[in-house]
């Protein structure tokens, strides 16, 4: 999710920001004069200027959290690094019951332990349902054959048909990075500022 944009501070009292506020069109950084360069900020959006920027990213938006300025002052002799965003990818690994829709982590279910083969069954936190097996002489159910070879309700020998109502899905979660800084005396000064508004040093 991308909720800042940069502006640049300059000795004179001037500043260029990143999206132009009249027609939302970008700057690029390589466009705008690098000396005298004050300080540089990543400033939150806001919805009036979200509504100008032209080709926005799918993911650009005002933040819901209420997100401060994040400043560097530039040293004089010291040369800026172009502010930048990086995207963090996650892959989390989730369940989805079949039956009622409910996705859910490992960690927020109950699991069943089959006697047969020792596998570990998720069991929906919502609906209590899992995967099965159906007895296809009278549809029995159950959660563990245990080995069986008769159906223990209708005593035919059996053929289990295997229903599985919990599927394995996974959900990608970006998350952006906000980069600023300097190098001076050939020592390179970093800020990363994620979009929840933490701040490590570099």
């Amino acid at each position: 999710m991308d909720t800042l944009y940069w502006i640049v501070e300059y000795d004179k009292k001037g500043i260029i920001p990143e999206y132009n506020p009249e027609t939302g069109e970008r700057i690029s950084w390589k466009d705008i004069p690098k000396k005298g360069i004050k300080s540089i900020m990543w400033i939150p959006l806001n919805e009036q200027l979200l509504r100008k920027i032209k080709h926005p990213m799918p993911d650009t938006r005002v933040s819901l959290s209420f997100l401060p300025m994040f400043k560097c002052n530039i040293p004089e002799d010291a040369i800026p690094i172009p502010p930048f965003r990086t995207q963090e990818i996650k892959v989390m690994k989730r369940w989805k019951c079949r039956l009622c829709g409910k996705e859910f982590k490992d960690s927020e279910c109950e699991h069943y332990k089959r006697k047969f083969k020792n596998i570990q069954v998720p069991i929906c936190p919502r609906c209590k349902s899992s995967d099965v097996f159906i007895c296809e002489h009278c549809g029995y159910k159950t959660i563990d054959t245990e080995g069986r070879l008769k159906c223990p309700r209708c005593g035919k020998d059996l053929f289990w048909e295997f229903q599985q109502n919990i599927f394995r899905v996974n959900k990608e979660e970006r998350h952006t990075k906000y980069h600023l800084g300097y190098i001076k005396d050939e020592r390179k000064f970093e800020i990363i500022i994620d979009e929840f508004g933490n701040v490590e040093l570099n």
